[in-house]
């Protein structure tokens, strides 16, 4: 469903459920799995007068196979994307966005020094970004990103050298860029 609220404020609000056959191949046979997926979303999206917009969106998705074999890679899945920008013909268009997920697998668990938690990972990433029109052909458009994921717990335990042990499960984090030249030489 689309909506607006003034002539300053959109979205749209939808679901989603879908079941569909996959087919694994297991030694020499292959294994019937029906896999669902039920979606549901909503974004708003504002500009102001002035220049100003702001907007977001939250994504909310589970996953679930039939088959026992494939039950560690059900999930469930949450993601937040707020957004704001500021821009003018003159200047350009200038941007801020960020995205915040969070999955847990609910047939997996680790174990760590308080216990078994169910198995998860949190992903955040984040851009600055810059575009500009040059006359009606050519447009211009840059960025700087950063991601960085964690595991959730951040800890596990673990043999090491004949000893039970805490180790932390690692992430990753980085930055990254990008750049596009649009040009469109006629109508």
């Amino acid at each position: 469903m689309a909506w607006r609220l003034g002539a300053a404020c959109s979205g749209i609000i939808g679901a989603e459920r879908f079941e569909r056959l996959t087919l694994f191949a297991e030694q020499d046979s292959l294994v019937n799995n029906v896999q669902t997926t039920v979606t549901g979303a909503g974004s708003v999206a504002c500009q102001t007068a002035t220049g100003i917009g702001f907007g977001g969106s939250v994504q909310r998705l589970s996953a679930s196979n039939d088959l026992d074999q494939r039950k560690p890679f059900d999930l469930r899945s949450t993601v937040y994307a707020p957004n704001i920008s500021y821009g003018t013909p003159s200047i350009g268009q200038f941007s801020l966005t960020a995205t915040f997920n969070s999955t847990q697998y609910p047939n997996r668990t680790v174990l760590t020094a308080d216990g078994l938690f169910e198995d998860g990972i949190r992903i955040f990433s984040g851009r600055i970004g810059y575009q500009r029109a040059f006359g009606s052909r050519l447009q211009l458009a840059l960025g700087a990103s950063y991601l960085k994921t964690t595991p959730n717990p951040e800890t596990e335990l673990a043999v090491v050298d004949n000893q039970l042990t805490s180790v932390s499960r690692g992430g990753f984090s980085g930055s990254g860029y990008d750049i596009s030249i649009d040009y469109t030489p006629s109508s």
